[in-house]
């Protein structure tokens, strides 16, 4: 005679299966992130690729940004939009319209009249472990910024993102024309390899391109907020919280465009807090809330000496940088730039100038990675084990 399971069995069997699966699922858990992880080292190292093959073509890596000198607003291409071409690209890059401001890039559309350049999602600039939609729609930026403006696109057009931003250094500032390519002004110390109008060969790297950083991760979405106040001693501690049309603003950036929000813009239409295609060492590595990408564009037309080009905050104690920023206040730039972030646990990924990918964790110390940040720092700085 067959004799069936009792209940007390029954209970025991689903509670070992139950203990099994909750012993199992962190083990899968951390074996998709370490396979996420992977791959966003993997993108970094396309990364290196391409910035050394357009040195190779170019004898310079690309900037920061590209602008028109006798309009600072006028933002031209971001360097992932440079770059496209090294990432196989080549077919984006043709419909690209390098005599127009990345904004007006909407000459393509699609069936539901979106711009075919904004939109397009580029797997290789997007880290698998961040947390944010992919593409991103902006409707503040769409129907307050865009609409009057005049740039033609519908208010849900989505733009395609980037998690991974060029090194600016130990440095806030966005130094324009005429400052940017002055290599004999005091702030020469705390610059990365990029900024807007400021292309560096490799020669130049003094500090060494095994120990200088290119490329940091820029994560976006839930878990990295926006910081609320925008300009002179913005409020780092506090989220932005959601626009007028309920988006959380957090520290997103599209790949196509290198612009900050700017001061010009902010005074006469609501507060846009965005990220940036760049980001500094000078707050910590995985800090929130993310501060907002800013310019003061007042700043940027005082032909004052280096005055476009304080950074906001004092370095680390031992930065070989100048003392015109001792603490924050009037003695300190006004700009903002964001810092590095990663959803990766306890630190994030940095591609070096040549061409390595290492794993830096957050509680690093800030010495440590804001010499690793700049360029010519003349520091004895190693990557910690």
């Amino acid at each position: 005679m067959r004799r069936a399971f009792t209940l007390v069995e029954l209970l025991v069997v689903i509670a070992i299966i139950g203990v099994l699966v909750a012993l199992l699922l962190p083990a899968i858990q951390a074996a998709r992130e370490a396979a996420r992880r992977s791959s966003c080292t993997n993108n970094m190292k396309q990364f290196g690729l391409a910035l050394h093959n357009y040195h190779s073509s170019l004898k310079t890596f690309p900037p920061g940004g590209c602008n028109n000198i006798s309009n600072i607003a006028k933002i031209m291409m971001s360097p992932h939009a440079m770059l496209l071409p090294y990432f196989e690209e080549e077919n984006l890059k043709s419909i690209y319209n390098l005599k127009a401001a990345w904004y007006f890039q909407t000459h393509l559309k699609d069936a539901n009249g979106y711009s075919v350049v904004f939109q397009t999602v580029i797997p290789v600039f997007a880290c698998p472990s961040s947390g944010g939609d992919n593409p991103i729609v902006d409707r503040l930026l769409n129907e307050q910024i865009f609409a009057p403006l005049g740039i033609d696109v519908p208010p849900d057009q989505p733009f395609g993102i980037t998690n991974y931003a060029v090194c600016k250094g130990v440095t806030d500032a966005f130094c324009f024309p005429p400052f940017s390519n002055n290599e004999r002004a005091p702030f020469r110390t705390e610059r990365g390899m990029f900024d807007f109008n400021w292309a560096v060969p490799l020669r130049k790297i003094t500090d060494g391109t095994s120990n200088t950083i290119a490329v940091g991760e820029a994560a976006h979405g839930p878990n990295w907020p926006l910081t609320m106040t925008l300009g002179r001693n913005p409020d780092r501690t506090k989220p932005a919280g959601t626009d007028n049309y309920g988006m959380m603003r957090t520290a997103y950036q599209f790949w196509i465009a290198s612009e900050p929000s700017y001061k010009l813009l902010t005074d006469i239409l609501p507060p846009l807090q965005v990220g940036s295609v760049m980001g500094c060492t000078l707050e910590p590595l995985n800090k929130s809330p993310v501060t907002a990408a800013w310019a003061n564009t007042d700043a940027l037309l005082e032909m004052t000496a280096y005055g476009a080009c304080r950074k906001s905050l004092p370095g680390a104690l031992g930065t070989r940088s100048p003392s015109s920023c001792l603490s924050p206040g009037p003695t300190c730039g006004s700009h903002t730039v964001p810092n590095f972030r990663s959803d990766h646990a306890s630190g994030g990924n940095f591609l070096f100038a040549d061409g390595s990918v290492h794993f830096i964790n957050e509680d690093i110390s800030m010495l440590t990675y804001q010499q690793l940040s700049t360029m010519f720092g003349n520091e004895i700085a190693e990557i910690p084990q």
